[in-house]
């Protein structure tokens, strides 16, 4: 069937350079919180394996019209595509894409792993590879768990696969902290930086390092 490529990943900058030699990247996305921390990540990997990030490009949230932003990617001459932010988003500018005839690679994040996705891009979506930082596909009673009462709770939302999860892991893990360490925010920060075992979550095994970032 037609659709995005799922990628369990190490991360959104290794797949472009790793896969096949590409130097110019761009990348497109919005500048919410949610998408600004990882932009961090994948400028400084990108960095790291030679391929700079070429050019950034911003849009709001929910357009319809990217011509301006698709106008100067194609004067840039990039080789590929990263697209960070919503599917529908991601599924509009691939379509846009593909109307103006750049065939250049297109590598989105897990958002974009979605069936609003598929639907918006249709057959444009073909070839596509999204990062995805967990496994959800794995077999996990609590996995199973956490999606069933999420999709009771809310019947008609999607984001089980992506916010949901990552909110119910990091959620348990702060009650846990609190537990431990009282409410004491410096407390609560070292016993989870020290904590010497990975924390079990329903996206997989979570190991924090002392810069309070999964590793």
């Amino acid at each position: 069937d037609q659709g995005a490529q799922r990628e369990d990943p190490a991360g959104a900058e290794d797949q472009p350079a790793r896969r096949v030699d590409l130097d110019r990247l761009p990348r497109l996305g919005d500048r919410r919180p949610a998408v600004v921390a990882p932009l961090e990540l994948l400028r400084d990997g990108s960095r790291r394996l030679g391929h700079p990030i070429a050019l950034e490009m911003a849009y709001e949230v929910g357009g319809r019209d990217f011509s301006l932003q698709l106008q100067r990617l194609a004067e840039a001459k990039v080789d590929a595509v990263v697209h960070w932010g919503d599917a529908a988003d991601g599924a509009r500018i691939l379509r846009q894409m593909r109307a103006t005839g750049m065939k250049q690679p297109y590598y989105a994040c897990d958002r974009c792993v979605a069936d609003e996705f598929l639907q918006i891009a249709g057959p444009d979506a073909e070839g596509v590879v999204c990062t995805y930082p967990w496994d959800p596909t794995r077999k996990d009673p609590t996995l199973d768990r956490m999606r069933e009462a999420f999709r009771k709770m809310f019947p008609d939302d999607p984001e089980v696969e992506t916010y949901a999860a990552h909110g119910y892991d990091g959620m348990n893990m702060l009650i846990w902290a609190i537990q431990v360490a009282g409410l004491n925010r410096a407390k609560i920060r070292d016993v989870l930086a020290y904590r010497t075992k990975p924390w079990p979550g329903v996206t997989g095994d979570i190991q924090l390092g002392a810069v309070l970032w999964s590793e």
